[in-house]
């Protein structure tokens, strides 16, 4: 069996970053204030993976320090392992910063090796993040050989490349690095020479362990991944920011991984859930919602941006969080060639965010065959049950019946229009005629023998 390891370098700096080059020094550091990742300008500065925190700042002092939260880096290698899923499988988290394939299923799909890391190097090219690969016979010896970026290596001489590596590779503890230093091993080759039993009772069962799990005689449990059915992402500021529209662009990135997310589950939502985060107060959620379920990156933007400009912050907000939880199935891109599209589902939902919902109302038919009952107040772009009649029916329907003085030029007519005892009970005869100032007219005359004007045509 062979496995195909995944390293992200620079995983942190590019979340901290929302995937964007910074043109000054960055690191992040580790919890013993360690340069634990830098970018290139911090390494032309004379940095180095490693180096302590005071050191780095004597020699670049405009060094600046990129933090990023474990949820947010859990979510950012959830986000990556979601783009391989696509192209790879079955694989599996390997947190900090690498995703681990298994290769053997692989094969047929794609004939070799280097046709999959072809695929998987240009589809993280273009989202942003620099990749390192290995390939070894187990999950421990494709890590180590992706770490040191050495490239994919056939299984022979990935192994002598892993024999040559420091033994500080194998992250062992600091104590036992030590006393293996002292034994005058420095290289995993010299380490895997020597015999078992010996080092286990030198050394402890620590050591075989990692020993084992090297060369494959002990076997590793791992969780395969599968993607998660809901969408959440969380993004910490390096700066605070004060301004409300200001939070357009970090929220732009998650409205495209939120649509890469709907477009490969062929959904659709119609409501988000913003979060923004202060440093002393509680949190403020804010509701996006559309008129219809959207999945376009520009349609959700669009709303996210009107909602940000009637919006004034009271603090610097420190973070921000994007979900979504409640999906529908997408519509088909393509329609029939009589049924009609329904182009305006985005500016609905951009009128509902400025206007407001209640500003905002559809009309649907109702089962009633009272002209003032015919009809309901809806939600923008809901779906109508009732299927419209075929007779004919004004355009404009004045709000409460007004009476005439004269019976009025007859053109078609009687339809006589009833409902129901339980109901409020009319009997009307309706009339098409010809109004004295020469418009077209919906009148009707009740049971007393009155005329009464109630619409207008066209």
């Amino acid at each position: 069996m062979r496995w195909l390891y995944l390293h992200f370098p620079d995983l942190a700096l590019e979340l901290g970053n929302g995937g964007l080059v910074a043109e000054q020094p960055q690191a992040c550091l580790d919890k013993e204030n360690l340069i634990s990742s830098l970018n290139k300008a911090a390494a032309d500065a004379g940095l180095q993976q490693g180096m302590r925190l005071s050191t780095a700042l004597a020699l670049c002092p405009v060094l600046e320090q990129v933090s990023v939260s474990p949820l947010q880096l859990h979510q950012g290698l959830q986000a990556l392992a979601q783009a391989a899923y696509d192209l790879a499988g079955p694989l599996s988290l390997a947190p900090p910063s690498g995703l681990l394939i298994e290769l053997s299923s692989m094969q047929r799909l794609y004939g070799s090796d280097q046709a999959l890391l072809a695929c998987l190097h240009d589809n993280f090219q273009k989202l942003g993040h620099q990749l390192c690969s290995g390939i070894g016979a187990t999950p421990l010896a494709a890590r180590l050989l992706a770490e040191v970026d050495m490239g994919p290596l056939p299984l022979e001489s990935g192994w002598e490349m892993l024999r040559s590596l420091s033994l500080c590779a194998l992250g062992l503890p600091v104590n036992l690095n030590a006393r293996l230093q002292r034994a005058g091993l420095r290289q995993i080759g010299q380490l895997l020479d020597l015999p078992r039993m010996e080092l286990g009772k030198r050394y402890g069962a620590t050591l075989l362990s990692v020993l084992g799990r090297l060369e494959g005689s002990l076997k590793e449990a791992r969780q395969l991944y599968h993607p998660p059915e809901g969408f959440e992402r969380q993004l910490i500021f390096n700066h605070e920011v004060s301004q409300a529209q200001a939070l357009l662009f970090p929220l732009s990135a998650q409205l495209q991984a939120l649509a890469l997310f709907l477009e490969k589950r062929q959904l659709a939502c119609s409501q988000l859930q913003l979060t923004l985060y202060f440093r002393a107060q509680e949190p403020l959620e804010l509701t996006l919602r559309g008129a219809e379920p959207l999945w376009r990156h520009h349609d959700w933007r669009d709303i996210a941006q009107l909602q940000l400009e009637k919006l004034r912050l009271d603090a610097p907000a420190v973070a921000i969080a994007l979900q979504a939880q409640q999906f529908s199935p997408r519509a088909p891109g393509n329609n029939a060639l009589f049924e009609p599209s329904r182009p305006n589902e985005p500016l609905l939902g951009r009128l509902i965010t400025r206007l407001g919902e209640q500003a905002i109302q559809g009309i649907c038919l109702n089962e009633n065959h009272c002209p003032e009952e015919a009809f309901l107040w809806v939600r923008p772009g809901e779906n109508c049950a009732v299927k419209p009649q075929k007779a004919l029916r004004p355009l404009w329907l004045l709000p409460s019946p007004e009476p005439l003085d004269d019976a009025p030029d007859i053109i078609r007519g009687p339809e006589r229009l009833a409902s129901g005892w339980w109901q409020n009970s009319i009997s009307r005869d309706y009339f098409i005629a010809r109004h004295p100032q020469g418009g077209l007219c919906w009148t009707f005359k009740d049971k007393e023998e009155r005329w009464y004007l109630h619409g207008w045509f066209g």
